[in-house]
């Protein structure tokens, strides 16, 4: 495994150097963290588990849980996060596996020199302000034909759980605040803009799925112990059903690139 230098995240951007040990606990050690990898990894499987010798690049790979299951199925990887932190959790994960490197910078300073079969990118584009320019940047790096992995806060999902929670104040603020929830998304996206976005660059919806469609908004919160496996099974039913998958607090959307 190669394990290039570091680069500076740019300023408008987010890192997760001081809030990792929470994430790994709060949500890759969840079961929304479970559920997430549940719907990714059943929506890529036709790809990443039926191929053989893939070129991946995973932009953004926080600790690395969809690199090692890339990995695993002996694909070349090249991933990247902005954090340090979160880069030497994935290197430790990935340290038994070949044909994989790493590199500590930005998405955005990964220069499109080589382009790859499949480009995953979750939970990052919300941290983006210029989501254009990372969607631009991101289409580059495919080739021909080449998959898109994109997972998002969905801005629908946002807005549906403060009208549920009465938080009309915020709202009618267009949800600015004086401080802002350092694990809330700061631009959270509408997915008919992404894929408007997106089919301007020829990239052809494959399929979309709702994550977390209403884990987030259970009424009695005891159901999350009593009922655990029933929630996972009815959130992976819905989540691909109109119109459900709107809902989602995140929306993962798999494109192709025009061939």
């Amino acid at each position: 495994m190669k394990f290039p230098g570091h680069s500076r995240q740019p300023d408008s951007d987010q890192s997760f150097d001081d809030r990792a040990v929470h994430l790994q606990k709060n949500i890759y050690g969840s079961d929304k963290g479970k559920l997430r990898l549940l719907i990714l990894q059943r929506d890529l499987a036709a790809i990443i588990r039926q191929r053989q010798g893939l070129s991946v690049f995973d932009a953004g790979c926080g600790t690395g849980l969809m690199s090692e299951w890339v990995a695993l199925h002996r694909h070349r990887l090249f991933a990247c996060d902005s954090s340090p932190v979160m880069i030497e959790e994935a290197k430790k994960r990935l340290s038994g596996y070949q044909h994989t490197t790493l590199y500590c910078g930005a998405i955005q300073t990964v220069e499109a020199k080589q382009r790859y079969d499949v480009v995953m990118c979750h939970a990052v584009l919300e941290w983006v302000k210029d989501q254009t320019a990372l969607l631009s940047h991101l289409v580059r790096h495919l080739k021909p034909g080449g998959y898109l992995s994109l997972m998002f806060y969905n801005a629908w999902a946002r807005e549906m759980a403060q009208l549920v929670y009465g938080n009309f104040d915020y709202i009618d603020k267009n949800y600015q605040v004086r401080q802002r929830v350092k694990l809330t998304p700061h631009w959270p996206a509408s997915p008919d803009v992404v894929e408007s976005l997106l089919a301007r660059q020829k990239m052809h919806l494959v399929k979309r799925s709702g994550i977390r469609v209403f884990y987030d908004i259970l009424r009695n919160r005891d159901h999350y112990q009593i009922f655990r496996d029933d929630i996972i099974r009815h959130e992976l039913r819905v989540s691909q059903q109109h119109p459900y998958w709107q809902m989602g607090r995140y929306v993962h959307f798999l494109l192709r690139k025009e061939a």
